[in-house]
């Protein structure tokens, strides 16, 4: 039996006063490690830490054999991982926002992953924003979420 494994990373860039200024949705892959390490929890077969950190650069390029960001900004601790309920008890949503101040200079990010752990080459999920999506250094709050869906529904 093949389990599809279909994803999507939902951008929100948000002002000073939470307004919403930016709304954005990309597709991306599983990386091969991505693939290997969600095979490994499913059937529990070994000691795998769970996804728990989301990453944003400034780099482009990543392949499925690609095993960090191409030039990686900063990476941070998820504010959540949910299963969806109901007929969407197949999704898992990966959450991160990035505070005003997060990165501490205004950058133009151009790609995001999904990490096992804080630090390594880990990378599970990898995404790139065409055209990159702007963060300025203060008074913007950025949140990305990478939205799983197991199976067909």
């Amino acid at each position: 039996m093949i389990i599809p494994v279909k994803s999507i990373w939902v951008s929100r860039m948000f002002d000073e006063y939470g307004k919403l200024i930016d709304r954005y949705e990309v597709p991306n892959f599983l990386t091969e490690f991505g693939e290997a390490n969600l095979a490994e929890l499913i059937t529990n077969n070994d000691g795998s830490a769970p996804i728990g950190y989301m990453g944003i650069g400034t780099g482009s390029g990543q392949t499925r054999a690609s095993t960090e960001l191409a030039i990686q900004v900063v990476r941070q601790v998820l504010d959540s991982t949910t299963q969806g309920t109901s007929g969407d008890d197949n999704d898992i949503t990966f959450s991160c926002t990035y505070a005003p101040g997060t990165p501490g200079s205004e950058k133009t990010f151009t790609e995001a992953g999904l990490f096992e752990l804080g630090t390594g080459t880990n990378m599970i999920n990898y995404t790139e924003f065409s055209p990159g999506r702007y963060k300025a250094a203060s008074g913007m709050t950025w949140q990305l979420d990478c939205i799983w869906t197991l199976g067909h529904s």
